[in-house]
């Protein structure tokens, strides 16, 4: 572990003890002080796989086998699979969560695949097409100028690869998936007649508390695993999203005080914790 320096030591020395005040006084101390090597990628503070069961695939993927994810200072269960789950598509789950909690406070989560019939694309132009369309039909039906998403490619034994999706919306606006299965389905064979949806049980989570927020973490973490992808041509993405991170979070993605009232509010203990994780993240 490296050595501090005066001005780090005493700019550690002035973080208040509010979760979202610190953790924001934090961000703005290491960008300002840490050398630019010492800094974590994007996304650090809410996703940090086990650094003690990784590995690096040949397309320079990075493996991860942790059955756990660090989600605002917590850690949560996750489907983690023979094979692991890839560190940047987990991380961009939680970055997408997290920037839909911000935005709306409330987020309908709603988990779908999509599947061509025996028809094999070497690009991913109709599932692009699909969330264009998909965007103009919820805010003519719901009034959403935003929504948030990702899509994941797959190919195993089928002739034709098939897409899982995680689709946030505001849950402000929607409650229930019946409505919304049926747009969904309705967009997706507007751009192929062959083309099907498949609704797993129980599709949607209305994230508003602590355990709709796990139940639905472990559920989308499905997205990362390992199995399934890879077969494509170099040039085509295996996943995609929406980047509502950008829109919401700073360079650093600070945690914001909607997210941290809702999910952080308790004790001091539970602020302390929280903070002592920060510095290890920032630091080691």
């Amino acid at each position: 572990m490296q050595t501090l320096s005066s001005k780090q030591i005493e700019a550690s020395s002035i973080v208040p003890q509010v979760l979202p005040q610190a953790i924001t006084e934090y961000a703005k101390v290491v960008q300002d002080t840490c050398p630019t090597g010492q800094r974590q990628k994007r996304g650090s503070l809410y996703y940090q796989p086990s650094s003690q069961r990784q590995k690096r695939t040949k397309n320079s993927k990075t493996i991860t086998y942790s059955n756990f994810v660090q989600f605002a200072g917590k850690r949560y269960p996750i489907l983690q699979g023979k094979q692991g789950v890839f560190s940047k598509i987990m991380q961009r789950l939680t970055e997408e969560l997290s920037a839909s909690l911000d935005l709306w406070g409330r987020v309908f989560a709603l988990r779908f695949d999509l599947h061509h019939k025996d028809i094999y694309r070497e690009n991913n132009q109709w599932v692009s097409k699909f969330f264009k369309n998909l965007k103009r039909r919820l805010e003519r039906e719901y009034g959403m100028a935003t929504i948030g998403y990702l899509w994941v490619r797959e190919q195993e034994k089928a002739k034709a690869q098939h897409y899982h999706v995680v689709l946030f919306l505001d849950g402000n606006k929607i409650r229930h998936s019946s409505k919304i299965n049926t747009i969904i389905s309705d967009t997706w064979k507007a751009v192929n007649p062959s083309n099907h949806v498949a609704m797993p049980e129980k599709p949607f989570y209305f994230i508003d508390n602590e355990e709709t927020l796990a139940n639905a973490i472990e559920r989308i973490s499905y997205l990362a695993k390992v199995r399934g992808k890879g077969y494509r041509n170099k040039q085509v993405k295996d996943f995609y999203g929406s980047s509502l991170y950008k829109k919401v979070h700073h360079p650093f993605n600070n945690f914001s005080q909607k997210q941290t009232n809702r999910f952080r509010a308790g004790s001091n203990q539970e602020t302390e914790e929280a903070t002592t994780y920060i510095e290890k993240i920032i630091y080691e």
